[in-house]
Parts: structure tokens; C-alpha cells; sequence
């Protein structure tokens, strides 16, 4: 429950640092690339995102971007294919220094907890 609050938080503030946007200057789409066996982080039914990371990347971009164009795929190809790709997010990704060049890290949706 701790989690989701932090959630929710991150949420509000992300809507208040976010400028304003009109319907004309949002991006028209943007490529979700995920795996199907990454539950209860992300899930997809009817072709919707849902779990923590899916609903954080839904509800703060509804704004911004028109359609989120999901892509699954197997984890290392999603993580090969995203860096060639214009406008393309990948969830979840755990933030390690290896990554950090290949990624423009935008936002930080919880702690990893499980190696404190």
C-alpha cells in the first residue's frame, strides 16, 4: 500500500511539473515496448496497459501523448529495439550503471527494495 501511495505522489507531481499542452503539440504515438511475463509490474488486457508501471505510464502521459502503441516482445530484443526507435518507451527497466547511457531515464516509479 506504502508502494502505491509513493505511486499516486510521483503521479501528482509529474501532472503539476508537466507544462500545459494543447490537443495540436501532443505526440500522436509512442511505442510501449514490454514483455507479457512481467506481472504484477506490467499487464496487458484488451490490449491495455495495467500494473504499477503500466498504469504510472498511462495516467502520466494521458496528457501528452495521443496513443501508446503497445509492443511485446522477448525482454532483450524489447530492450535493443527501443534504442533504435524514435518516441519509445520500455517497462519496467531496472536502472543499472550499465544501462545508463543507453537510456534517457525519465522517471523513477519505485524503489527496488529487495536488496536493502
Amino acid at each position: 500500500m506504502r508502494k502505491y501511495l509513493k505511486i499516486k505522489k510521483i503521479i501528482f507531481l509529474l501532472s503539476i511539473l508537466l507544462p500545459n499542452t494543447t490537443q495540436a503539440s501532443k505526440i500522436e504515438n509512442v511505442k510501449v515496448y514490454t514483455t507479457d511475463r512481467i506481472i504484477p509490474l506490467v499487464s496487458i488486457t484488451n490490449n491495455q496497459l495495467s500494473g504499477v508501471s503500466g498504469e504510472f505510464l498511462v495516467q502520466s502521459t494521458k496528457d501528452i501523448i495521443n496513443h501508446l502503441e503497445i509492443v511485446i516482445l522477448p525482454w532483450a530484443r524489447a530492450q535493443i529495439d527501443v534504442q533504435n526507435e524514435k518516441n519509445a518507451i520500455i517497462i519496467p527497466l531496472t536502472r543499472t550503471l550499465p544501462r545508463e547511457k543507453n537510456y534517457k531515464w525519465i522517471a523513477k516509479v519505485f524503489d527496488d527494495v529487495s536488496s536493502q
